[in-house]
């Protein structure tokens, strides 16, 4: 798991403006406003569509409204609001709650970093006590051993700005509601977050070695997919072939009864 901060508004990139000829503007505090999102993800796919991912808001930016418009259309989505939007120990601990009570046949190995949050005896023995087993990467090394830091969470802003555009492109004024914007925010997690696959993620940064039986279900899954492609092949000649005979019938009536017409033709002429 890991945290990345989040604006409700986003704005252009690596753009030069030489001058202003007005339009929408996007006030300071505006700007300003920002959540957490807790994200999370699995190397177990399966496990991977179970897990959480968290939104922390102020109590400014998220109203009890929307907390409850939140927590009825969205099961694996949470939105808390806390009086910060900064992650705290008693969040972290809410978190592990929420993480311990997936079902899983599988022990869990929490990684994290070594966030202020993070750390601290009352929290490893809460997470030991809920039979979640931590392991931290070391201050300056999350850009090469953290599989969200390294994999996931370019994807997952640019499907975020590329969601949040084509929603402001249709909204009246330009303007995206709260709701509007979790509505993106959520399309986004399920789509990069949850649907991929993310085992390469925890290979590439040598979290997991590629032991024997994961070797094994790599290569049994492609042999699947050959044998599908092949199962496909095969039904696309036979319906190849089944086509190209009602051709020839096609063809073959088609001749006859050509053949009929001019007998028929040249009998005609004989009796005249």
């Amino acid at each position: 798991m890991d945290e990345l901060s989040l604006s409700w508004h986003l704005e252009p990139r690596g753009t030069v403006l030489r001058a202003y000829h007005g339009g929408i503007r996007v006030r300071s505090d505006q700007r300003r406003a920002r959540c957490t999102c807790i994200a999370s993800i699995s190397s177990d796919h399966a496990f991977n569509l179970l897990l959480p991912t968290i939104f922390v808001g102020n109590t400014h930016q998220f109203d009890l409204s929307f907390t409850r418009t939140a927590r009825a259309r969205y099961h694996s989505l949470f939105v808390w609001r806390e009086r910060s939007a900064w992650m705290t120990h008693q969040l972290m601990q809410r978190y592990l709650e929420v993480l311990a009570a997936l079902p899983r046949d599988k022990p869990l190995i929490l990684l994290c970093d070594m966030c202020p949050s993070h750390l601290g005896l009352d929290i490893f023995t809460f997470a030991q006590a809920r039979g979640v087993r931590m392991v931290m990467v070391p201050t300056h090394l999350t850009c090469l051993l953290q599989p969200l830091d390294v994999c996931v969470f370019r994807s997952f802003r640019c499907a975020i700005e590329r969601r949040w555009n084509e929603a402001r492109s249709r909204a009246p004024q330009g303007e995206l509601s709260k709701l509007a914007w979790l509505e993106v925010v959520a399309g986004a997690v399920q789509a990069v977050l949850r649907e991929k696959e993310w085992r390469r993620a925890f290979l590439t940064t040598g979290i997991m070695e590629k032991q024997e039986h994961v070797l094994k279900a790599e290569l049994e899954e492609l042999r699947q997919q050959r044998a599908h492609l092949r199962q496909q092949i095969k039904v696309n000649r036979a319906q190849t072939k089944d086509a190209n005979r009602r051709k020839k019938k096609l063809l073959k009536a088609a001749r006859q009864l050509n053949v009929e017409d001019l007998k028929s033709l040249v009998a005609l002429k004989a009796a005249d």
